[in-house]
């Protein structure tokens, strides 16, 4: 802790004295001796040095920025609640390592100085803001503008530019996910697995999942979250010359350190000295490399100024020490733009993270009642609004709606069939009289089965509860007792998140078989005496993904004589002849779903995949052709569709490899936020459980 810290985490950021960087930063763009601002506040200084100084380099930027956890299951960001994040002013001396052939860089620090300026508690959903002078941001740019390729040189590269690279662009200034309007990845294209190869599964399915099916003027907002995302979460090592790897024995390790550096120092012409505190075992990257400029593979970069962040918490209960969840902190700021874009803070395994940060706001009457589902009302607006959901059937009816025609471009036309899959918050209203318990009782309906069970308690399921009291953070998890009791907490109390009943994970929990639940709420007395029942709420479970069995076969004829099977496999391969002759492939495929919402058949690999053969010479032969590789569910009861297509590999592609697969999709949503369904109102057609088998043929001219 520096001697500053303390006191700015306390005054406004006008009125804190500035550091010695800072006072060095202002006297670098003004000229004035920055001895002459030590001890002042920007305030001071506005005041004092009126009409010496460009009032705009004294006025204030907001930087905003989250802190999160990576689902090692999901691959989702989780908030991180109530962390203490340190904004540092950091100047630090550099190696870059620009490895040839490669299109990232990496840094290795010495010579560095770390003043904090600003101390900040996150919200319960890992968000915080400071404000930065202005004359530090000027600094910082105007340092990375006066050098080629700085500004875009410390920028760490994002999932899109990543996939930019991927499609044949040079990295270079990471434009940001605004400049694509959404990116298409084919499951089973080369495309699709180099992408999961940097990327991983997780990140490259969600990409997939959030792109195919839109239309003019619909919301992309979830995959330009997916593609602003940081490509690698956790520090890449460089490759390093198998000179300056670091020895096996310990005993050696300064030894060998010390020769980095000479031989470093030698080969540009430095001194050692220089070069003192560099270790290359401590670095920062993969950042972009400079696109147009040819660099050297090893260069120094003396004192490139920065903010930087350090970001700790409160992980083993109240009492406890914080433990750092956070410090690998250079460039954390994106730059490229000239303005401060927000930041992602990507906390260690040991963070308490959330998944409910964003709470609905419950409002309470005299009665018990079921409130909210995720954030999607379980109560129904008034005629002639349509409905949020059925609660006898048990489905919302909003997402994902049928079109009545079958195509997937046509108009959704409510009421939907759409079940829940996933982690349900559940939130209620229990403050009731005297009520000191409460408890949710079910009746489950097996699927196909008219016949409900005997009332049950919810038993045995606990979620976290978060509250800040004096920059501490203290946790609790509701238990029930064997019959379902929990205590009633109070709204008032202030713990996060509000109003929650129950967190109900219905794929992992002992409760997890699809179906229809019928939830009631009951509240009771501080000797368990039941006061009230609220109305009842039936929630429809499906977690389960559509099943899709296909087969396939080839041959020299449009007519398909002599067809081969296609062993879908194994790998395949298909000899052209040295003079090509067309392929031609027929798909069989059946999916069958609990709740399906949409299938297509779709193809990829070289020039662009094969075409659908015959080519339609009318509109309504282009329809039936459609109709024969996509359909979207026409009403309740569609939950089957078989289909055959057929294709050609013209004699005039490209030898390669061709794929096909079939996206299976289920009507299941989950109303936890996370997606586009509160901006929508729930009027929208989300994906989460699906399938995508697949098979690759080759072709060659042999």
């Amino acid at each position: 802790m520096t001697k500053h810290e303390k006191p700015r985490a306390q005054l406004a950021p006008d009125k804190a004295p500035l550091t010695a960087s800072q006072a060095t930063a202002l006297a670098s763009l003004t000229g004035i001796d920055a001895s002459k601002f030590k001890g002042l506040s920007v305030a001071e200084i506005s005041s004092e040095f009126r009409w010496q100084i460009d009032p705009n380099l004294l006025l204030f930027t907001q930087v905003c920025g989250q802190v999160v956890k990576q689902d090692p299951a999901t691959g989702n960001l989780d908030p991180v609640p109530y962390a203490t994040v340190k904004v540092e002013e950091t100047v630090c001396s550099l190696f870059g390592f620009f490895p040839v052939g490669n299109p990232w860089t990496w840094f290795f620090p010495f010579h560095c100085t770390t003043e904090v300026v600003a101390t900040v508690t996150t919200d319960p959903c890992g968000n915080f803001c400071v404000w930065v002078p202005r004359f530090m941001v000027e600094w910082i740019l105007r340092f990375r503008l006066e050098r080629i390729c700085y500004l875009e040189l410390f920028n760490k590269p994002t999932v899109g530019s990543v996939i930019a690279y991927l499609q044949g662009h040079p990295i270079g200034p990471d434009p940001g996910p605004e400049a694509q309007a959404y990116v298409t990845l084919k499951p089973g294209t080369p495309l699709y697995q180099k992408a999961e190869q940097l990327l991983g599964t997780q990140v490259v399915r969600q990409l997939a999942a959030t792109a195919p099916g839109k239309t003019f003027g619909s919301s992309n907002i979830g995959q330009q979250a997916l593609l602003a995302r940081p490509a690698f979460p956790t520090a890449l090592a460089p490759a390093l010359p198998k000179e300056f790897r670091k020895p096996v024995n310990n005993a050696n390790r300064e030894q060998h350190h010390a020769a980095v550096r000479s031989t470093l120092a030698n080969n540009l012409g430095l001194e050692v000295n220089q070069l003192e505190g560099l270790n290359l075992a401590h670095y920062y990257g993969p950042f972009l490399r400079c696109y147009d400029i040819l660099v050297p593979e090893w260069v120094p970069i003396f004192e490139v100024p920065d903010i930087s962040f350090t970001a700790t918490q409160v992980v083993n209960g109240p009492g406890t020490p914080p433990v750092v969840i956070y410090s690998s902190g250079l460039f954390d700021v994106p730059w490229g733009t000239g303005i401060p874009s927000n930041v992602t803070l990507l906390a260690s395994p040991v963070a308490i993270s959330t998944t409910n940060c964003n709470t609905p706001n419950v409002p309470c009457g005299d009665v018990p009642s079921l409130e909210y589902a995720g954030l999607m009302p379980l109560v129904n607006p008034p005629a002639p609004a349509a409905p949020y959901i059925n609660a006898t059937t048990g489905f919302a009816t909003r997402p994902n709606p049928p079109h009545p025609g079958g195509t997937l471009a046509e108009a959704g036309v409510p009421p939907s069939t759409a079940p829940y899959c996933d982690t349900l918050q559940i939130y209620g209203c229990t403050m009731v009289d005297s009520a000191a318990y409460y408890r949710l009782r079910y009746t489950y309906t097996a699927p196909g089965s008219i016949t409900p069970s005997a009332l049950t308690p919810f038993t045995g399921l606990t979620w976290p509860l978060y509250l800040e009291v004096g920059g501490n953070l203290q946790e609790q998890w509701p238990v029930s007792d064997a019959s379902g009791w929990y205590p009633v907490i109070n709204p008032a109390d202030g713990w996060f998140p509000n109003s929650m009943v129950l967190e109900w994970d219905t794929v992992n929990s002992a409760i997890n078989a699809n179906g229809l639940y019928t939830i009631q709420l009951e509240v009771a007395d501080g000797s368990k005496s039941l006061l009230a029942t609220s109305t009842p709420v039936g929630f429809v479970i499906d977690n389960s993904v559509p099943a899709v069995t296909y087969s396939a076969i080839w041959s020299f004829n449009s007519d398909l004589s002599g067809a081969q099977p296609v062993p879908i496999n194994d790998c395949v391969v298909i000899d052209r002849g040295v003079t090509p002759q067309d392929v031609y492939i027929q798909v069989t495929y059946s999916v069958t779903a609990n709740h399906l919402r949409s299938v297509q058949l779709r193809v990829g690999g070289c020039d662009g995949g094969a075409t659908p053969y015959p080519t339609p010479a009318t509109p309504a032969e282009a329809v039936a052709q459609l109709a024969t590789e996509q359909h979207w569910y026409e009403d309740a009861g569609d939950n089957t569709f078989p289909n055959v297509a057929t294709y050609i590999i013209s004699h005039s592609q490209l030898q390669g490899v061709y794929s096909f697969d079939v996206w299976a999709i289920s009507r299941a949503f989950n109303p936890a936020g996370s997606d586009a369904g509160p901006l929508d109102d729930w009027n929208y057609s989300p994906i989460y459980k699906w399938t995508d088998p697949s098979f690759a043929i080759a072709v060659v001219n042999a």
